[in-house]
Parts: C-alpha cells; structure tokens; sequence
C-alpha cells in the first residue's frame, strides 16, 4: 500500500454537522470527523487528514465535510467506471432530497437553510502514502493542472458564493428513490438526467444568466415527462394539472399568448396558469427576445422557484405511480392568490388514520 496509487473522494462543501452520515445505492457519505476517526492505520489517518485539511474556509480547515465511502471499507482504491456513474446517482439523489428538504418554505429566513449546486461539488484526491506533494486537475473545457506542491504549502478556499448551509435531506424522498432505481429503473433514469439540469439551475454563481436557469429548468420537465415535439406547452401544462394541483382548485379564466404574442382565453387554476406562463418565458428566451425583470416572476414570486416546487412535486407524484402506494401526498395549493408548496401531511394523516380504521373493522368482522 505504501507506493500504491490510492484516492480520496469527498463532497468538500457538503456540511454534516447534524446528519452525521447519509447512505444511498451502496455509498455513505460519512461527517470526516468520524471517518478519520475509524481509520485504524496511523500513517494512512495523518495522510488522509492532511489532504482533507487542504479544503478550507476563511483560512481554516472546513470542518464535517461529507467524504465518501465505498464497498463499505477504507481501502481508498480509485473508483471504478461502474461506481463513478452511481456515484453521479448519489449526487444527484442528494441534491433532489437536499432541495426537498431545504427550499420548499417561502418564509422570510428560508435562505438560510437553503442549499446550492455547489454544496454537492465532488472532490476526487488522487495520492501515495511514500509522497508529501501533491497537485490539481480543473477545467471543462480548457484542463489545468499542475503538480510538485508540498500537501501542507497548497489549499483550496471555499468559494464565497457557496453557503456554508448545514446539509438535511428528505429521507423519504431518498429511500422512494432508491427503491425507485429497483422497480422502475427508467422513471429513475430520468428523474437523474432531469436532476442534473435543476442543479444546472440552481447553481449560486453569478456567471449562470437567469435565462440559462430558466432554460435548464424548463429541460427538466422535458426529460422527465419526456414532452413530445408537438404541443409541448399544453402536455406540459396537463401534466402540472395531473400531478400538483388539489382537487377542487378554483378555475379562472386568463389569457394565454399564442405565436405573434396574440392572445387568447383559457381557463384553469393558477397552478395551470403558472405552467403556461413558465412555458411562454422558455418561448421568449429561447427566440432572443428583450426581456424585464418582471418576466421572471409569476405575481410577485420568482418562476425558479416555483419550478423547483413544480418539479419536485411532480416527479415524486410520478414515482407513487411507479412505486404502486402513495407515498408522498405533496402538491402546490393557491392561498390567497399566492403559490404555496404543502407536503400533504394533513391529507397523509388523514389517510392512514382511514386505513388504520379499515384494518381494525376488518379484524373485527373475522373475530
């Protein structure tokens, strides 16, 4: 082991500070404290700590950084191609849950718990136990890299645009994906391809433009409700319909643009209305169209944020259908002319308390 080739991967701005670690399709993410306290080899846990204390905030080593575990051992082996994929799985998956945890509140201090693309930014450290330098790869489109850097003389500090938000996640939206993955592996598939664009989304760099957000929000419910080439505004707008809007919403009529920005009359709910305008901003943006602020808001409440709820809503609707139970019970409700996201939990408790009856009157009749 000593002049082995060995690596490190870790979430380096993923914050468990009360979820000490989190499992999913084979991989834990464990708090670093704990996992360098687990190792057992003395030169390996100095090794180790000193790679992950490179990463840091204000100049100081970032504290329960989430490092990633695999096969359920420390040998620090590079991963292979089948496990980089599912490690893309996991990031994504706990994006989707962070989110769901995280952003669905509209109260005045819900920024600060929110999360960003960033926090779920993977780090992989390539090193050997014999060798004290070390070196960095980075870039897209253009790679930089250089090596020969003593591990203590080189740091990485967090970007100021990345919060320092500590990490929850829905877990139930964690466990349906997982089962999800076994009984429905294509609704899987692209509830991860559609995740990957939300996070395109939602990454807090100011260099990201509003219109490229919107634009990666919109690819999203493409993807996952895979639209058709015809009539995309209005499958699209059937599907908000089916899968986030309470029963008994109230209809209203509105105006819908149509080509050469005429209008015309339609009716339906404000979760209805939402989808239609969200589809007319796509339309502008992507016809090079002069935009206002206002276009980005829906009355007074940011179409981003809207279409997270939208998309988190519908994709867990969907995953009830594949998982054959109702699992989740969320939906988008109007109050007041304003959008709220309600996970259901009045309606959930409601049906099980229904069930509950139903199995006791059953048990009855057999005595």
């Amino acid at each position: 082991m000593e002049n082995s080739y060995l690596q490190i991967s870790y979430f380096p701005y993923l914050f468990l500070d009360r979820i000490r670690s989190v499992t999913f399709c084979g991989f834990t993410v464990r708090n670093s404290k704990d996992f360098l306290d687990q190792i057992g080899n003395a030169k390996v846990k100095t090794k180790v700590g000193a790679l992950i204390a490179m990463n840091r905030i204000h100049g100081k080593p970032i504290e329960n950084m989430g490092i990633i575990e695999v096969r359920n051992e420390k040998s620090f082996l590079p991963l292979t191609r089948e496990e980089l994929k599912t490690l893309g799985d996991l990031r994504s998956a706990l994006f989707l849950a962070g989110m769901a945890e995280s952003s669905v509140s509209d109260d005045v201090n819900a920024g600060l718990f929110m999360l960003v693309s960033e926090n779920f930014r993977v780090v992989h450290q390539n090193f050997t136990l014999d060798s004290p330098y070390t070196g960095y790869a980075s870039g897209r489109i253009l790679k930089q890299s250089d090596s020969g850097y003593k591990i203590s003389e080189l740091s990485y500090e967090k970007p100021l645009h990345v919060p320092r938000t500590t990490f929850s996640c829905d877990k139930k939206l964690l466990r349906a994906l997982e089962r999800t993955r076994r009984t429905s592996n294509r609704l899987f598939r692209l509830t991860m391809r559609a995740t990957d664009s939300v996070m395109n989304a939602y990454a807090n760099s100011e260099d990201v433009s509003h219109e490229s957000r919107i634009l990666e929000l919109c690819r999203s419910f493409e993807i996952l409700l895979q639209l058709p080439e015809r009539d995309q505004r209005k499958v699209f707008k059937e599907a908000i319909r089916k899968y986030c809007e309470p029963d008994g919403e109230k209809q209203r009529r509105y105006l819908s643009e149509r080509t050469g920005k005429r209008k015309e009359i339609e009716k339906g709910s404000r979760q209805v209305m939402w989808a239609d305008r969200f589809y007319v901003l796509r339309n502008h943006i992507i016809h090079g169209d002069r935009l206002k602020s206002k276009d980005f808001v829906f009355y007074g409440q940011p179409h981003l944020q809207l279409g997270l709820w939208f998309f988190l809503v519908t994709a867990k609707r969907m995953m009830n259908k594949a998982l054959g139970k109702d699992v989740f019970y969320d939906f988008v409700r109007c109050e007041e002319g304003k959008l709220v996201y309600d996970e259901g939990l009045w309606r959930e408790a409601t049906v099980k308390a229904l069930q509950m009856l139903r199995r006791k009157r059953g048990h009855r009749s057999k005595q």
